[in-house]
């Protein structure tokens, strides 16, 4: 039954595209969601470098913008294939590395890493007293900052919290790609043995 299961994911043109894309004038798609979220982490890491490369005098802040701007653009334009084109191969591939992009960049690269490690855990420890010594080999100048700005330290935090709900919202997207899979098969295995 997992097999089958597995297979009607990869391969599905016979699952009901509208139902996963019940769109409406009062709802929002899981997908829209998803793609709003981890937009949203892009957007914010481009604000909170810019300020960043600003108040603290680092140009090398800016990379991020070269890195963001693209991977905005490619995910909306992968989330119009696949509303456009939802169980064409591009639609499937168009699924495929917009997930990808999304676990790489807003999950793991900024809001794990940069908005967890770089600014959650490091706010927590510095309040927390921890010696001088420990900070600054956890966190070592001049590429990190002792926490001496609220927005900077705000916006990194807030990374953080976005990165979570485009994580949730990936889940939930799988977990709905999924169960659609799953009553497909047994529709067809009813089907089929009629």
């Amino acid at each position: 039954m997992g097999y089958l299961v597995y297979y009607r994911i990869l391969q599905d043109e016979r699952i009901d595209n509208d139902r996963l894309n019940k769109d409406s004038e009062n709802t929002m798609t899981t997908r829209t969601k998803a793609l709003l979220a981890s937009t949203s982490v892009l957007v914010l890491t481009v604000i909170h470098h810019v300020y960043g490369a600003v108040i603290y005098d680092t140009p090398w802040r800016l990379h991020i913008v070269a890195v963001a701007v693209p991977a905005i653009v490619l995910l909306f334009a992968f989330d119009l294939m696949q509303q456009r084109q939802p169980s064409t191969r591009l639609g499937k591939a168009s699924r495929a590395l917009s997930t990808m992009i999304t676990a790489l960049l807003p999950i793991a690269g900024i809001g794990l890493f940069e908005g967890g490690y770089n600014h959650t855990i490091k706010n927590i420890l510095y309040f927390a007293d921890i010696s001088q010594d420990t900070f600054n080999r956890l966190f070592p100048p001049p590429t990190y900052e002792i926490p001496n700005d609220f927005l900077f330290e705000a916006t990194g935090v807030l990374q953080f919290f976005l990165g979570l709900l485009s994580v949730y919202y990936l889940i939930k997207l799988w977990k709905e790609k999924v169960e659609l899979a799953y009553e497909s098969t047994i529709q067809t295995n009813v089907n089929a043995s009629r």
